[in-house]
């Protein structure tokens, strides 16, 4: 009886942990994986070739998040700044049940929509949305929004760091 209850505990514990990926999430300093993904006119995107020599900001975001409502206005905000300069904004949509496309129009967002973008997820440690990245021109991350962090702040933030890689 008593080897029988180890055994099952054994095997709980052994689904239990086998059936939760623990997702490591990238760093600054970490490389930022490659990804080859549709965007919104259903071309290909390669995350890096299209980046050479660009400074990139990855937004993870979904039509239903309320977060990302009131986030991305400011970062839109930020995408206007650098428009003449060497820097890309991937509006990266994930987990969605509406239309980004329309969404993304309505609202006047000019970042480059990749749609379908969950396999992304895990590579970038991406848990919920909002989540952000800066990327410099040799594919390190030099920001990831930290949870909890105010729109400002976060807007500040990147600005402040695109600054700083553009420089580079």
């Amino acid at each position: 009886m008593l080897k029988m209850h180890h055994a099952t505990l054994l095997c709980i514990l052994f689904l239990t942990l086998s059936g939760t990926a623990t997702v490591q999430a990238i760093d600054i300093g970490d490389s930022a994986p490659n990804w080859v993904l549709k965007n919104a006119g259903g071309v290909d995107t390669d995350f890096y070739r299209d980046s050479v020599n660009k400074v990139t900001v990855l937004i993870y975001w979904a039509t239903w998040c309320p977060y990302c409502k009131s986030l991305m206005p400011h970062l839109q905000l930020v995408a206007d700044l650098y428009r003449d300069q060497p820097v890309r904004f991937y509006a990266m949509d994930i987990k969605e049940t509406a239309d980004p496309i329309r969404y993304m129009q309505e609202a006047g967002f000019s970042f480059e929509l990749i749609q379908n973008a969950d396999a992304t997820m895990e590579p970038y440690g991406v848990r919920g949305t909002p989540s952000v990245f800066v990327i410099d021109r040799n594919h390190q991350v030099v920001y990831r929004r930290i949870p909890d962090t105010s729109d400002e702040e976060v807007k500040v933030a990147v600005q402040l760091v695109i600054d700083t890689a553009l420089k580079k």
